[in-house]
């Protein structure tokens, strides 16, 4: 229930957003992707005013086109430098979608049955989890504990991590499940542990070399980085936490390196962008594997769950929506409808926090507000649909091609 009206909160907020932008001095008639950019450089600085965004940056494409592509607010507030389009945040749990995607790919080849237990294909787990599938352990409906304590549901700079792997597994051997695998969901740093581990036992290298090899090196990733070692201090965001209503840096987390498949990844707006489209495109699953498998999970229970194949699902305006959020104020986003091969945008959203805490969805479904009002103002205009198109930003349903276009 409480994910249900965060959520619905969230859209609200987006339809609230686009009627400010709309209204902020931006030329409301839309003919040109030029008026597409005011709009989204206007709503960036309305998101930053309105949730005490630190920085940001945004890039959206459709088909494969650049849309608009902008930075607004501070990489560092003291000393203040500002951000740019070569700025690299941190990402978060966005590394999660590396993992996926690569599992993913597995399946597509027929290496890897999403039904069978993980334990075929990755020995050495606890006794209680052999029979949880590769499928459950991807949509975080496994029902196994997490790996690492923490204070009162936080993080800290001290929290301890066992040694390794095998560690990790002993540790837990004796921990019960949460819950009857494929009942319930509950997100778990554990789940993405088992899948990079699955991954590194496949290619018999560690995950973050199976990352370089099979992802960032291809792709020509040259401003992404799985682990803090590395990362230009020059480029580098700050991170920062809301803390009553004003920014403080992030507590810094000496993640182990086995835990790279959930955590530490750095990188840009443009590196992000070229991995969603190279996902998009079929370079890593193919495109009707992907449609086939970004369903929505139905739980032994009747529930939906909340994850297609490991990317978060929802459905908007007759697009399915995949992606993930990272660290609750990043998020990279794909919408498409029946397939892949036409009316696809990707959206990232990065941020390096805000002063009221606000969840990255809230964000990215404000440029999904102002984006998809912009397309449905296009095709009315040019007699492609007859439907109102206020509808798509909750405006009145009685805009008509003469008057003005939110």
């Amino acid at each position: 229930m409480r994910v249900f009206t965060i959520r619905c909160k969230a859209i609200v907020l987006s339809f609230v957003i686009v009627l400010v932008v709309a209204c902020s001095g931006v030329p409301t008639r839309v003919q040109s992707d030029d008026d597409l950019s005011h709009r989204l450089q206007a709503l960036l600085q309305s998101n930053r005013h309105r949730y005490g965004v630190a920085g940001q940056a945004l890039l959206v494409m459709h088909d494969g086109k650049l849309l608009f592509r902008g930075v607004d607010g501070d990489a560092t507030i003291d000393p203040r430098k500002t951000v740019s389009t070569d700025s690299i945040f941190p990402a978060f749990s966005i590394s999660k979608l590396f993992v996926s995607t690569l599992i993913l790919q597995l399946v597509d080849q027929g290496n890897v049955d999403f039904d069978r237990p993980a334990s075929d294909y990755l020995p050495g787990l606890p006794k209680t989890w052999k029979t949880i599938t590769v499928r459950d352990f991807l949509d975080h409906t496994s029902g196994v504990p997490e790996y690492f304590a923490t204070r009162e549901g936080d993080m800290s700079s001290d929290t301890a991590f066992p040694p390794d792997l095998t560690a990790v597994f002993a540790s837990l051997s004796d921990t019960p499940l949460q819950f009857t695998p494929g009942t319930q969901t509950r997100y778990t740093q554990t789940n993405y542990l088992v899948l990079s581990a699955l991954l590194a036992t496949h290619y018999g290298k560690p995950y973050p070399q199976v990352a370089q090899e099979h992802i960032i090196r291809p792709l020509a990733l040259r401003h992404t980085w799985l682990g803090p070692a590395g990362v230009p201090t020059d480029t580098e965001v700050t991170a920062y936490t809301a803390n009553h209503g004003t920014l403080r840096p992030d507590k810094s987390i000496a993640w182990p390196s086995y835990a790279y498949g959930h955590a530490e990844l750095y990188t840009t707006m443009d590196d992000l962008a070229r991995f969603m489209q190279a996902v998009a495109s079929g370079q890593f699953a193919g495109k009707d594997t992907l449609v086939r498998l970004w369903q929505p999970r139905e739980l032994s229970t009747g529930e939906r769950g909340w994850f297609a194949s490991g990317w978060d699902y929802g459905e908007n305006h007759g697009y399915r929506e995949v992606g993930h959020d990272g660290g609750a104020r990043s998020r990279v986003r794909m919408l498409f409808k029946d397939s892949l091969d036409s009316d696809t945008y990707l959206i990232v959203y990065l941020t390096n926090g805000s002063a009221k805490d606000v969840w990255s969805r809230t964000l990215v479904e404000s440029v999904e507000g102002v984006v998809l009002s912009t397309a449905a103002c296009r095709a009315f205009s040019s007699g492609e649909a007859t439907d109102p198109i206020g509808r798509w930003a909750g405006a009145p349903a009685s805009l008509t091609r003469d008057r003005t276009c939110p």
